[in-house]
Protein backbone atom coordinates (compact mmCIF):
# COMPACT_ATOMS: atom_id res chain seq x y z
CA UNK A 1 0.00 0.00 0.00
CA UNK A 2 2.85 2.98 0.57
CA UNK A 3 4.49 1.72 -2.56
CA UNK A 4 1.45 2.43 -3.86
CA UNK A 5 1.05 5.60 -2.67
CA UNK A 6 4.44 6.64 -2.85
CA UNK A 7 3.79 6.54 -6.96
CA UNK A 8 1.71 9.05 -6.50
CA UNK A 9 3.37 11.23 -4.52
CA UNK A 10 1.87 10.69 -1.15
CA UNK A 11 4.12 9.16 1.54
CA UNK A 12 3.24 7.75 5.28
CA UNK A 13 4.42 8.84 8.21
CA UNK A 14 3.19 6.28 10.19
CA UNK A 15 0.36 3.62 10.59
CA UNK A 16 -1.91 2.63 12.94
CA UNK A 17 -3.68 -0.53 13.25
CA UNK A 18 -5.37 -3.07 16.35
CA UNK A 19 -3.48 -6.49 15.72
CA UNK A 20 -6.13 -8.29 18.39
CA UNK A 21 -9.24 -10.16 16.45
CA UNK A 22 -12.44 -8.53 16.56
CA UNK A 23 -13.97 -11.32 18.77
CA UNK A 24 -12.05 -10.11 21.81
CA UNK A 25 -14.55 -7.56 22.72
CA UNK A 26 -12.47 -5.17 25.19
CA UNK A 27 -9.71 -3.90 23.46
CA UNK A 28 -9.29 -0.46 23.70
CA UNK A 29 -7.85 0.66 20.36
CA UNK A 30 -10.78 -1.16 18.35
CA UNK A 31 -13.22 0.91 16.44
CA UNK A 32 -15.42 2.64 17.07
CA UNK A 33 -13.02 3.27 19.76
CA UNK A 34 -10.65 6.75 19.19
CA UNK A 35 -7.95 5.55 20.83
CA UNK A 36 -6.05 5.02 18.17
CA UNK A 37 -7.09 8.41 16.29
CA UNK A 38 -6.41 10.03 19.74
CA UNK A 39 -2.49 8.81 19.61
CA UNK A 40 -2.37 10.14 16.23
CA UNK A 41 -3.67 13.33 17.34
CA UNK A 42 -1.52 13.63 20.14
CA UNK A 43 1.70 12.18 18.25
CA UNK A 44 1.48 14.75 15.62
CA UNK A 45 -0.30 17.59 16.79
CA UNK A 46 -3.23 17.46 14.54
CA UNK A 47 -5.38 20.09 14.38
CA UNK A 48 -8.94 18.25 15.46
CA UNK A 49 -10.95 21.02 13.63
CA UNK A 50 -9.42 21.02 10.38
CA UNK A 51 -9.03 17.26 10.39
CA UNK A 52 -11.69 14.66 8.68
CA UNK A 53 -12.04 10.78 9.33
CA UNK A 54 -13.45 8.99 5.88
CA UNK A 55 -14.90 5.69 6.42
CA UNK A 56 -17.52 3.35 5.37
CA UNK A 57 -19.23 1.67 8.02
CA UNK A 58 -21.42 3.42 11.01
CA UNK A 59 -17.98 2.51 13.35
CA UNK A 60 -15.92 4.97 11.09
CA UNK A 61 -18.45 8.09 11.78
CA UNK A 62 -18.73 7.04 15.63
CA UNK A 63 -15.32 7.05 15.92
CA UNK A 64 -14.79 10.31 14.66
CA UNK A 65 -16.96 12.05 16.48
CA UNK A 66 -15.85 10.66 19.55
CA UNK A 67 -12.27 11.95 18.71
CA UNK A 68 -13.73 15.47 17.91
CA UNK A 69 -12.87 15.23 13.75
CA UNK A 70 -15.12 15.23 11.14
CA UNK A 71 -16.53 12.23 9.95
CA UNK A 72 -17.38 11.69 6.14
CA UNK A 73 -18.83 8.42 5.80
CA UNK A 74 -18.30 6.77 1.73
CA UNK A 75 -19.58 3.47 0.24
CA UNK A 76 -17.16 0.44 0.32
CA UNK A 77 -14.91 0.12 -2.71
CA UNK A 78 -16.56 4.06 -3.51
CA UNK A 79 -13.92 6.37 -5.75
CA UNK A 80 -12.34 8.87 -3.06
CA UNK A 81 -11.22 10.77 -5.59
CA UNK A 82 -14.49 13.09 -4.97
CA UNK A 83 -14.29 13.03 -1.22
CA UNK A 84 -11.01 14.31 -1.43
CA UNK A 85 -11.87 17.44 -3.61
CA UNK A 86 -15.02 18.08 -1.39
CA UNK A 87 -12.80 18.04 1.67
CA UNK A 88 -9.94 20.72 -0.09
CA UNK A 89 -13.17 23.05 -1.41
CA UNK A 90 -14.78 22.65 2.11
CA UNK A 91 -13.62 26.13 3.97
CA UNK A 92 -13.51 23.96 7.34
CA UNK A 93 -10.04 22.21 6.10
CA UNK A 94 -7.95 25.11 5.87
Amino acid sequence: MCAELEKHGVTLTKIYYCPPHESIKTCVCRKPSPYMVNLAIEEFHIDKKRSWFIGDSSKDVKCAEDAGVKPLRIHKNQDITPVIDQILKSKDSF
